[in-house]
């Protein structure tokens, strides 16, 4: 009796609801919305935690997703029956392991997040160029580097200011809006206080990765650090690097993870 007691009160306490499928009087809930995909199968091994063997029903299945903050979804998987939880953030890169996938037509339970208005996605409203399960969003106006920062996280779901840690990002990034070839876009990445000038500590602030210092990712003579330049730009027209001062006003270009829509 005392084991089914606590049972039934760890229901309660990590409540989820499934597309429609809700208790009404849960609280502190946890929300998973049903979206039929053909990209389940692509997802890259690295954001997949240990499969939980028998558990074929999903709202099992959405008890054990919701006690992990960075499991953003789960599938149920049969032959054998077992639970699959995928684990992945803000910034993780390549969470789908191709580019275009195809595969035979799958049910995936996603977490609905605060800001996000489409079942099954991680984003807010107006993002795509889809990029290996990232999606993008250049907003046309023009921010300081706090300001773009700030911006981005308002977007809601998973949304944050874009890192482009290599080449094929960036050439990438570049193809993403329609805006004047000598405007700029802020990116997330800074170089601390104390860093050896001009090219030494420029770090990716979600990832934490380094930037890329290769100087065929960067304008000629940058970065330079004019005007205490700490922070860093992308350069359309050049598709390169360009260290810029933070008080700077330049368009944004974000970025969101959301590899099931």
């Amino acid at each position: 009796m005392h084991s089914i007691a606590v049972t039934l009160l760890f229901l309660f306490l990590s409540c989820t609801c499934l597309s429609v499928i809700c208790s009404a009087g849960c609280s502190n809930r946890t929300n998973f919305d049903r979206l039929t995909t053909k990209v389940l199968h692509c997802i890259d091994p690295r954001f997949i935690l240990p499969d939980l063997p028998g558990i074929a029903d999903p709202q099992a299945c959405s008890f054990r997703c919701a006690q992990e903050p960075s499991c953003l979804a789960f599938a149920i998987l049969t032959a054998p029956a077992r639970c699959r939880r995928f684990n992945f953030g803000a910034f993780s890169r390549r969470v789908r392991s191709v580019k275009s996938c195809q595969s035979r037509p799958a049910e995936v339970f996603v977490r609905r997040l605060a800001g996000v208005a489409q079942p099954g996605g991680l984003c807010g409203r107006g993002f795509g160029s889809d990029f290996f399960g990232t999606k993008f969003k250049l907003v046309k106006s023009h921010y300081t580097w706090d300001g773009a920062y700030t911006h981005c996280l308002s977007l809601g779901g998973l949304s944050r200011l874009a890192e482009l840690v290599d080449r094929a990002h960036m050439d990438h990034a570049v193809t993403i809006g329609n805006y004047p070839w000598d405007d700029q876009a802020w990116l997330n990445a800074y170089q601390p206080p104390g860093s050896v000038e001009p090219d030494q500590g420029w770090v990716w602030l979600g990832s934490g990765l380094p930037v890329n210092m290769s100087r065929s990712l960067w304008e000629s003579d940058d970065p330079d650090n004019d005007v205490n330049q700490n922070r860093i730009v992308l350069e359309k027209s050049r598709a390169e690097f360009n260290d810029k001062e933070e008080r700077a006003d330049n368009f944004v270009l974000c970025q969101c993870v959301s590899p099931f829509d």
